[in-house]
């Protein structure tokens, strides 16, 4: 399938989206938020997609460091598995500021990957807030930023999710987002 700028449609996104659909929904829905909220960030995402030749599997994996930045960030803000679950398998002490704690094997432990995404203490004052640039040279490895997991129980596509499909599909929305905002009528979207 050809993604060349203005032949992705509806159709052809939908055809991408069935393996994985909660996460890329999701993905989709952030984004669309939350360009709508930062037409900044849209104008540079569609500079950056009207730059390119042809908009296919390479140019999109290789050529835009935007669009990367952007799904990266919707990603540390709105993570599709938001926390998990652990069982300790053997006793582990941790140190802490106030007294150490003893971890039991069997006892269950809650991570929140959304808290660690959105702590001032590893995102700065800004943690909170919608900012692609943060992204613009990769993930910096001193912040926790675990949208796919960690480790050895990781997401299986972790790799496929994090450089192809959300951007692929992204491509077709953010598309349809600004041609919605710049006044193309609702009907003629779907000739996009």
């Amino acid at each position: 399938m050809s993604l060349v700028r203005g032949e992705v449609s509806p159709l052809k996104v939908m055809l991408i989206v069935p393996g994985g659909h909660h996460s890329i929904g999701s993905n989709i829905t952030w984004t669309l938020i939350e360009l709508q909220k930062r037409p900044d960030v849209l104008t540079k995402l569609m500079t950056e997609i009207e730059s390119v030749e042809a908009v296919d599997f390479t140019t999109v994996t290789t050529r835009m460091p935007y669009l990367d930045a952007v799904i990266m960030e919707i990603n540390r803000l709105y993570p599709s598995v938001p926390a998990t679950l652990r069982v300790i398998e053997r006793e582990t002490r941790l140190q802490t500021s106030k007294k150490p704690v003893t971890l039991k094997p069997g006892m269950l432990i809650y991570l929140s990957y959304l808290h660690m995404h959105t702590s001032p203490k590893y995102w700065g004052s800004s943690a909170g807030e919608f900012n692609p640039d943060r992204f613009l040279n990769g993930v910096d490895k001193s912040k926790p930023f675990m949208a796919f997991g960690s480790g050895t129980r990781d997401c299986v596509s972790t790799a496929y999710e994090r450089q192809n499909r959300p951007k692929l599909i992204s491509l077709g929305w953010i598309q349809i987002c600004a041609a919605v905002s710049e006044g193309v009528p609702h009907h003629a979207v779907a000739d996009l």
